[in-house]
């Protein structure tokens, strides 16, 4: 191939390795593999406006503008947008297919992905920050609950 040409599918060299996604036993992973990971069951948040993240999309017209606690493991970790970290938040709650598993967290706490954590913070919903990036539910200006 000429310099600077990208091989195309079927394009490897006689008798070298398929390239099947899985990464060599021991590697480190890539950012392309370090998306969203499965969540089991993580306990609920305590106090009287503690909810899951499911409860909380159920709910989120009767808990709009309102400070609620959730508790779940940081999934995806944005830091520095607009100011704030943007976090991935899930608790084994809800589901892909209904989009009620996965609540987005905005905060100044510094909180590294696969922590469990509680948060709380300002519930606003159908919020759109322009690019792209609309949200159904924002839990805004969180803080950890210790």
């Amino acid at each position: 191939l000429p310099p600077g040409h990208a091989p195309t599918a079927g394009a490897l060299p006689p008798g070298h390795a398929p390239t099947a996604g899985a990464l060599p036993p021991g590697h480190p992973p890539s950012a392309a593999s370090a998306g969203p990971s499965a969540v089991g069951a993580v306990g609920k948040a305590t106090g009287p406006n503690a909810r899951t993240i499911a409860e909380v999309f159920a709910e989120k017209q009767a808990l709009s503008a309102k400070k609620i606690r959730v508790r779940g493991r940081v999934v995806k970790v944005t830091s520095g947008i607009l100011g704030k970290n943007f976090l991935h938040l899930q608790d084994g709650t809800g589901s892909e297919q209904t989009k009620d598993h996965d609540l987005t967290v905005t905060t100044a706490e510094e909180v590294a992905r696969d922590q469990t954590v509680t948060f709380e913070g300002t519930l606003v919903l159908d919020k759109d920050l322009g690019a792209g990036y609309r949200y159904d539910a924002l839990l805004e200006d969180a803080v950890v609950v210790k």
